[in-house]
């Protein structure tokens, strides 16, 4: 296991660091980013590494994600303008119906895509993310920001989602840095550091 140099406890690091991302969810006067998509993503982040070598591979696939996931949604609204009949609806009023639909062909699509893709195979867990944090801030209503000047059309809507998600994102990983480097910098175990030339690299258990 590789030593750390420690700065200071965890628990100190982590609360310097939401107090340095509060202002960033709380104070920008229309510009607002979500602090629980920048939260959840500094969990990622952590989980692929903790390293700005995991946040190159993360934010990335978390774009992705947030893209497919916001077509997604433009897929079920195109939907729901062709097929108006039968008029059942979900609770906040989108038809069952094209919504269904759209998100049952939309998901099988953007999953099955990934083959193609060696950054999101190796990065599922951020893209997978990238997908759930920004149909979250379209369903609570994170599209109408200052970002795309509080537009009532619903496409434009999901674009401010998309933007206010991906914004949240490079929130998270900056936090997430931030609060590695508040706890210590991780160096490389000695014994570790003079491998003989010519031979295999250690594989990670």
């Amino acid at each position: 296991m590789p030593a750390q140099v420690r700065r200071m406890p965890l628990w100190l690091a982590v609360g310097i660091t939401v107090v340095v991302a509060l202002p960033f969810g709380l104070l920008l006067k229309g510009f607002n980013l979500v602090l629980w998509i920048a939260f959840t993503v500094w969990g990622v982040y952590l989980a692929m590494g903790g390293t700005p070598q995991a946040a190159k591979r993360l934010l990335p696939a978390y774009a992705g994600g947030a893209a497919s996931g916001a077509l997604v949604h433009m897929f079920a609204l195109a939907l729901s303008s062709w097929i108006t009949t039968p008029r059942w609806t979900f609770d906040n009023g989108a038809l069952i119906v094209p919504v269904t639909l759209a998100y049952f062909v939309g998901f099988c699509v953007v999953v099955w895509w990934m083959r193609f893709s060696e950054l999101v195979q190796t990065s599922s867990l951020a893209y997978f993310t990238g997908i759930a944090l920004t149909l979250g801030a379209v369903f609570t209503g994170m599209g109408d920001t200052g970002y795309v000047g509080h537009s009532p059309n619903q496409y434009v809507y999901v674009i401010g989602a998309l933007i206010v998600s991906v914004l949240s994102s490079v929130l998270g990983c900056a936090i997430a840095a931030l609060s590695v480097w508040l706890n210590g910098v991780r160096q490389p175990a000695p014994e570790a550091a003079a491998a003989p030339v010519g031979t295999a690299e250690a594989q990670p258990a």
